[in-house]
């Protein structure tokens, strides 16, 4: 078992404001202490997280198609999906399989 927040593939860096091209950008840590989980939604970028952050919302993405990306998309969509209106640092704090989303 591992912590969410300890996939290769969470965005733990920085979140973008807005959109997921956005320039404007806030700091993982932040959004972790911080931010409430809106919703996620599977696109052709990958999985695209929306948070609010102190009242406006950050979109942090799970990329499709890169070296560290899980298999399977849309199980990390669904499972995402079930936190909602949770706090990002409840869900970076879940359990879950090395491979579960392969």
């Amino acid at each position: 078992m591992m912590k969410l927040r300890d996939c290769k593939w969470w965005p733990a860096i920085v979140w973008s404001v807005g959109s997921a091209s956005s320039n404007q950008r806030v700091d993982a840590q932040e959004v972790s202490q911080y931010g409430i989980l809106e919703a996620c939604r599977l696109t052709e970028l990958g999985v695209l997280i929306d948070v609010d952050y102190r009242g406006r919302t950050v979109v942090g993405r799970v990329a499709a198609g890169s070296f560290n990306s899980p298999g399977n998309l849309r199980s990390v969509c669904d499972f995402l999906e079930d936190y909602a209106s949770s706090s990002i640092a409840t869900v970076e704090d879940l359990d879950v399989e090395a491979d579960q989303f392969d």
